[in-house]
């Protein structure tokens, strides 16, 4: 016969606890690292800017995704994106624009491993463009990029 003791329990339970929260969110990692975004929508627009382009420098992520903000913090629901190779942002070589959803969120799922210039404007202008150098790769963070349009002079 065994007799568990409440101290036992309480002995078994500071034991297995960590290791058992470990586990979950390493589970829910995993999981939410193999879920796709939505995909953004191509867009036939280029984006539009005022007299300056912001550089943002560069990132490296594994998914390149996230959310464009007016600088009030609205979402940037007319933002567009225009994505070039690293090595050339000469408009004949623009790879394809994409629009954000109505919260600001984009999604550039299908692009492959590479080095890649996003331009971020709107559709209207009357906003600066920002220009992000962005390194898509396996090892890259999948934390979403939050990018705030500003007002243009």
């Amino acid at each position: 016969m065994v007799v568990i003791t409440p101290n036992r329990v309480g002995h078994t339970l500071r034991r297995v606890l960590p290791l058992l929260c470990t586990v979950l969110l390493v589970f829910a990692l995993r999981v939410s690292a193999q879920e796709p975004c939505k995909a953004s929508e191509r867009s036939s627009v280029q984006s539009v800017g005022a007299n300056q382009l912001v550089d943002l420098g560069k990132v490296k992520r594994r998914n390149v995704s996230g959310t464009v903000y007016l600088v009030d913090g609205t979402a940037a629901r007319s933002a567009i994106i225009d994505v070039f190779r690293a090595d050339n942002t000469r408009e004949e070589k623009r790879i394809g624009s994409y629009r954000v959803s109505g919260d600001g969120v984009f999604c550039l799922s299908d692009l492959p491993d590479g080095d890649y210039q996003l331009r971020f404007g709107t559709a209207q202008g009357g906003f600066q463009q920002s220009l992000l150098h962005v390194q898509k790769r396996r090892s890259g963070s999948s934390k979403p990029l939050r990018i705030t349009l500003e007002l243009g002079t």
